[in-house]
């Protein structure tokens, strides 16, 4: 059975047309969630781990549910006392 060019060119060109519809509606969703972050006072901030300290993050995550940024923001802010007995000093 042969196949009519025209309905797979609209196909493709409706796949087409799909896919970038999909890819701005995410960078859009992306970019209003990066808006909230930073409207919530947050900073975005790049790190690299080691494989053990990316072991110990995902093992973390699994066990509390949080995502990743909680986890770091809550062992981050688990310093802080010892940041403030260092100063006593």
């Amino acid at each position: 059975m042969a196949t009519n060019p025209t309905l797979k060119r609209r196909k493709k060109e409706s796949a087409t047309k799909v896919l970038l519809r999909r890819r701005n509606s995410d960078r859009d969703r992306q970019r209003r969630f990066r808006e909230r972050q930073l409207d919530d006072g947050k900073k975005s901030v790049t790190a690299f781990l080691t494989p053990e300290a990316q072991t110990i993050l995902d093992a973390e995550k699994d066990r509390t549910g949080e995502s990743n940024s909680d986890v770091i923001e809550r062992a981050i802010m688990n310093l802080k006392p010892k940041l403030k007995r260092r100063k006593a000093k």
